[in-house]
C-alpha cells in the first residue's frame, strides 16, 4: 500500500449479505476478529424491555467469515455504543470498546464451563475497565498549541497488532479532526511508547479501526446528506506515514445506504461489516495493486 502505484477496490458480500437480518437488533455497531470468527456488536433502539437506547440494548454475535452464518448470539448486555472490538491475542481477551469513554469490556469467549456445561455468559461481559487510565493516557495527547489536552479521551476504533505487541486507536476526543489515530502499548509500568498518527482529514464520519504489523486502518464512512455514498479506509504506518485512503464502493451503495462501521483481518482477507438498508451486511474487501 505504500508505494508510487494505484490500488482499485471492490467488494462482494458474504453470503446474501444480510446474515443477521434475522436478529432483534439489527443496528450494527463494531466488529473483531479473532482470527477465526468474526463478532459483531449490534443494537436495537426500540426495545422498551431493557431500554429504549443503544447504550444499554446491545447483543454480541459469532459469525462465520466464509458463509456470514449467525453461529452463536450473547445475552442482553451494556456496552454504550460499542463502536469496535479487537483480540489481543498475548492476553487472549476479545475486547469491545464503549467509543464515548475509554471504557472496554471483555467479553466472555468460553462457550462451555469446566464442568462441561453450557456457559449462560457465553459473549455476555466478563469485565470492564479504563483501558488506558482515563487522565494518564489524556496528558499524553498534543492539543495542537503546543501543550497537551486534559479531556477525557474515548475510543471508538481499536486494533491490536500481535508482532509489535501494541495497540492503535481511533480517538473521540477534541482533537480528532487534527489527527485521529494515537498508537500505545500497555506495560506492567503503564501506557508507553505513545505516538500520534496523523491522517488527512476527509471529512467523512470516523467509524472502527485495525492494523497489523506494518500499517493501520481507519474505518470512515461517507457524512450523512452528502451525495458520494463511497466508504472510506485511511491507511499510514505505525510510523505516522500517510499512505492512501482507499474509497470502498459496495455491490449496492446506490440502492442502499450503507454505513461502515470497521474493517477486520481473517486469514489474509479484509472484512468489512456495514449498516445495509437497517439491516447488518458483512462484505469482503478485495484490494487490487496497479504498478
Amino acid at each position: 500500500l505504500y508505494s508510487d502505484g494505484t490500488v482499485t477496490t471492490s467488494s462482494s458480500y458474504v453470503g446474501d449479505g444480510t446474515a443477521t437480518k434475522v436478529c432483534e437488533m439489527p443496528q450494527t455497531q463494531g466488529a473483531g476478529t479473532d482470527g477465526e470468527y468474526i463478532y459483531i456488536v449490534t443494537t436495537d433502539k426500540n426495545d422498551g424491555a431493557v431500554g429504549t437506547s443503544t447504550e444499554d440494548h446491545s447483543r454480541i454475535y459469532k459469525i462465520d467469515p466464509a458463509t456470514g452464518s449467525v453461529l452463536a448470539r450473547g445475552p442482553v448486555i451494556s456496552i454504550r455504543h460499542g463502536n469496535d472490538m479487537t483480540y489481543d491475542s498475548k492476553t487472549g481477551k476479545l475486547i469491545v470498546v464503549w467509543s464515548s469513554y475509554d471504557t472496554v469490556s471483555v467479553i466472555d469467549t468460553d462457550e462451555y464451563l469446566e464442568s462441561g456445561e453450557k456457559n449462560p455468559n457465553y459473549l455476555g461481559i466478563k469485565e470492564t475497565y479504563s483501558l488506558t487510565g482515563r487522565q494518564e493516557y489524556a496528558t499524553l495527547i498534543p492539543d495542537g498549541n503546543g501543550g497537551y489536552t486534559t479531556t477525557t479521551i474515548g475510543f471508538h476504533g481499536l486494533g491490536y497488532d500481535e508482532v509489535g505487541d501494541r495497540y492503535v486507536c481511533a480517538t473521540s476526543s477534541a482533537t480528532q479532526s487534527g489527527f485521529g489515530l494515537v498508537a500505545f502499548r500497555i506495560t506492567e509500568d503503564g501506557i508507553t511508547d505513545v505516538s500520534v498518527i496523523e491522517t488527512p482529514k476527509t471529512g467523512y464520519t470516523k467509524q472502527g479501526a485495525d492494523c497489523d504489523s506494518y500499517y493501520v486502518y481507519h474505518a470512515q464512512s461517507y457524512p450523512s446528506g452528502t451525495a458520494d455514498k463511497a466508504n472510506t479506509v485511511v491507511v499510514a504506518t505505525w510510523d505516522g506515514e500517510y499512505s492512501r485512503t482507499l474509497k470502498i464502493p459496495y455491490p449496492d451503495s446506490g440502492t442502499n445506504n450503507i454505513e461502515i462501521e470497521t474493517i477486520m483481518w481473517v486469514g489474509g482477507n479484509a472484512y468489512m461489516n456495514a449498516n445495509r438498508g437497517g439491516s447488518t451486511s458483512l462484505a469482503r474487501l478485495s484490494i487490487n495493486y496497479n504498478y
